[in-house]
Order: C-alpha cells, then sequence, then structure tokens
C-alpha cells in the first residue's frame, strides 16, 4: 500500500513542485510529461503517450524515471504498450547510450514487453544490442550495482534465471 501511495505521490509532487516554480522540468520529455501529467485518466494518458513518436516516448519515459527517482509509475507500461513495434528502438538507444542508470531503466522496458509479447528474446537485433555493455564505470559501489541489475534484466529478457 506504501508503494502504491508513493508511486502516485511523486508524480504529483513534480507537478505541484514544476507548477509553482520550485522545480523546473527540463530536458528530453520534460514538455511532454508535464502535459500527461495534467491528464487525470489513466486511458487518457495512455493515448496521449502514445500519440508521440517512439523516440519520444522513450524521452518521457526516462524523464519520469530520472525525475521520479526511478518510480515512474505507469510510464514503462506506457512505453511497453505495443511494444513489439518499439522494441528495436528502445534496444537501439540502450546501445547508443554508456549511462548505467539510462540502460538498467531501459531494459527494465524491454523486459515487460518481453514479457507481454515474447518479441525481445527472437529478435537477434534486439538481442545484440541489450548485450552491448558498453556503459562508463566510474568505479562506484552504485554504478556496479545498476549495471548488475542490468545484467539481471538482461538475464530475464534471454529467459535464464
Amino acid at each position: 500500500m506504501k508503494r502504491i501511495r508513493l508511486l502516485f505521490m511523486l508524480p504529483l509532487t513534480v507537478l505541484v513542485l514544476a507548477a509553482t516554480g520550485c522545480w523546473k522540468a527540463e530536458g528530453p520529455g520534460s514538455k511532454e510529461f508535464l502535459e500527461i501529467e495534467k491528464l487525470r485518466d489513466d486511458q487518457a494518458k495512455l493515448n496521449r503517450f502514445q500519440e508521440y513518436p517512439i523516440d519520444i516516448q522513450i524521452d518521457v519515459f526516462m524523464f519520469a524515471a530520472y525525475a521520479t527517482e526511478g518510480a515512474g509509475g505507469n510510464y514503462q507500461g506506457y512505453l511497453a504498450y505495443e511494444g513489439s513495434k518499439k522494441v528495436v528502438r528502445i534496444s537501439e538507444r540502450i546501445a547508443q547510450s554508456t549511462d548505467w542508470y539510462y540502460k538498467m531503466h531501459l531494459i527494465s522496458a524491454v523486459v515487460r514487453i518481453q514479457q507481454e509479447c515474447g518479441c525481445a528474446r527472437s529478435n537477434r537485433v534486439v538481442m545484440k544490442n541489450l548485450r552491448n555493455l558498453n556503459g562508463v564505470d566510474d568505479g562506484s559501489k552504485l554504478t556496479r550495482e545498476i549495471r548488475d541489475t542490468y545484467l539481471q534484466f538482461l538475464n530475464q529478457v534471454e529467459g535464464r534465471p
């Protein structure tokens, strides 16, 4: 129950802070994120999210993850919706990034897509991109933990325990 309350409160807090000027939402996906968050109904939010091109959807998803400290609410589900059409581009964005936090959040959406359509594991391009471990390691414990989480998600996509 506490987690549900937290997932609800974080995006609401972001909206309140942005509306009052105490926090300025900037970066890729921020404008669209705030636009979606103004909608009251989950279905309306999903519909609005789906109107954006895939790259904007990814930016909104990542902005939600960063803005809400990883508790991006429904945005993982929004990105995974009709995931078979998006999984290649998501995997390309993972391969292009050297930021383990970024990679970890995006692969979490790929895990969900794999669970829903089974289309990630069977796609050679997707799997090649996911296995691209070009993340920058600054030697910190946090970076190692995030990288390890990424590898756990990769194992899930590959069907390994």
